[in-house]
């Protein structure tokens, strides 16, 4: 067996220990709480999205979307209510939202926003090993 593949067999041995976790965890205070089955489903969705968006980042980055995760979960729901309740507040708070989504990448890597980032030019292909 090469190194790859137990590496790999590793990450999906920990990744399904830790959605059994969340997926128990969910399931008791569900029956505590009184809460809907849609807790087990989110529960589990964070917890894959966790796990593969965060398979070789860093323990600092890991642990800041073990947090922003959860947050950004809850900002959504406030949006969607705030969307059901007045309209047009929760219009204007999703749409900023999103601006804000799309302008904080664009600012810490301008580089990657650029006409060579998608180029086929032969010296933006030169740029682009480059920058990554």
């Amino acid at each position: 067996m090469t190194a790859k593949l137990i590496r790999n067999a590793y990450e999906a041995g920990l990744t399904m220990t830790a959605v059994l976790l969340s997926w128990g965890a969910a399931l008791v205070l569900e029956g505590a709480a009184g809460l809907h089955t849609d807790v087990l489903v989110l529960a589990v969705a964070l917890t894959l999205t966790l796990a593969s968006t965060q398979r070789t980042a860093g323990t600092r980055r890991r642990l800041i979307s073990l947090v922003l995760l959860p947050a950004t979960a809850a900002a959504s729901i406030f949006v969607g209510r705030l969307l059901a309740a007045h309209y047009a507040a929760g219009a204007a708070v999703y749409t900023a939202g999103m601006a804000l989504a799309i302008w904080i990448p664009a600012r810490s890597s301008p580089s990657r926003w650029s006409p060579c980032s998608w180029s086929p030019v032969p010296h933006c292909r030169a740029r682009r090993r480059a920058d990554w």
